[in-house]
């Protein structure tokens, strides 16, 4: 008993909220299990059991860390440095540095294994809250450097929401030819190129004779 009370002391929330994001990143929202985490910490699942209630409350404390740090942490950080363009300069490299490029601590990892899990029901604000956050510092930023609320606004680059790609439709069979009734107008329609029943008239079929001048 002893052994395990000093474990769960030994261990804080913000240990396993740690332990949680890490294994967010490397593997998504079903990595955040709490027997996997426990024997990586070192730990029992009565250590976490101290601190949380169920998963959902390590996952709501994990998401709240994820936000803290790479959202209001960044923006408080860039938000006292330099001029506006300076601002503006570091917050677009700090974006394009955290694209993950191999590297499993890559901070743009949690992002994205969030976006494949976007519609979870704890997900989803979090990820509503962090997006409107950031498009309203960055509008911000481009309004400072002269532009209109609603240019700015309009500035700002957002996500669009992922959809197969499209491939080149064939061509329709049911496309209109040049020669087809409804192409060739009123008078191809309705019958009017409809030829006459019935057996030909054989005289029709002989070819005319020009007329003779004088005759």
């Amino acid at each position: 008993m002893g052994v395990a009370t000093g474990r769960r002391e030994s261990l804080s929330a913000a240990d396993w909220s740690e332990a949680a994001l890490v294994a967010l990143a490397r593997g998504g929202l079903a990595a955040v299990a709490v027997e996997p985490l426990a024997k990586e910490l070192g730990a029992t699942k009565g250590s976490f059991y101290w601190h949380f209630a169920d998963r959902n409350e390590l996952l709501v404390s994990t998401l709240e860390l994820w936000e803290l740090r790479d959202t209001e942490r960044v923006i408080g950080t860039i938000g006292e440095t330099g001029d506006v363009a300076t601002r503006l300069r570091t917050l677009l490299h700090g974006a394009f540095a955290s694209v993950p490029v191999g590297s499993e601590g890559s901070v743009g990892r949690v992002e994205l294994a969030l976006q494949a899990s976007a519609s979870h029901p704890l997900v989803a604000p979090v990820l509503s809250r962090v997006t409107q956050r950031r498009l309203a510092f960055l509008t911000r930023l481009y309004t400072e450097l002269g532009l209109s609320p609603a240019r700015a606004w309009e500035t700002v680059p957002r996500k669009r929401p992922r959809s197969a790609p499209t491939r080149p439709r064939p061509p329709s069979s049911r496309a209109r030819s040049p020669m087809s009734p409804r192409a060739a107008g009123p008078s191809m329609r309705r019958g009017a190129f409809r030829p006459p029943l019935g057996r030909p008239d054989p005289s029709a079929l002989q070819p005319r004779r020009p007329k003779m001048a004088g005759s």
